[in-house]
């Protein structure tokens, strides 16, 4: 498995450099635990597409048919439950502390 993710970082350290201050933000991860500071690049790195493409479907002109802007605000309400969940996983592997994610989530 870490051999995957070596890869699959390695190709992201490329692609989204940004990604790389995660060892300078988190140095006390990187000597001891490599595939979790690897798991979480992948997961910041997956909010951030689906934060990308969903920015598209949010700024366009809603519909202006009921139904149609009900699924419209549905699917958006979907990306950022998806979006909320990686957070919290992310958040659990760097071990957050605080308050429980859930209760932070709420709007």
């Amino acid at each position: 498995m870490a051999n995957n993710f070596a890869g699959t970082c390695a190709k992201l350290r490329v692609d989204f450099p940004a990604h790389s201050v995660l060892c300078v933000v988190m140095p006390d991860l990187t000597p001891f635990d490599p595939d979790r500071l690897e798991l979480i690049a992948l997961l910041l790195t997956r909010v951030g597409m689906i934060m990308e493409d969903t920015s598209a479907l949010a700024i366009q002109q809603p519909p202006s048919d009921p139904a149609e802007l009900r699924c419209h605000i549905a699917k958006l309400r979907g990306h950022s439950e998806t979006i909320m969940a990686m957070l919290i996983a992310a958040e659990r592997l760097v071990g957050t502390p605080g308050a429980a994610p859930e209760k932070r989530a709420t709007m």
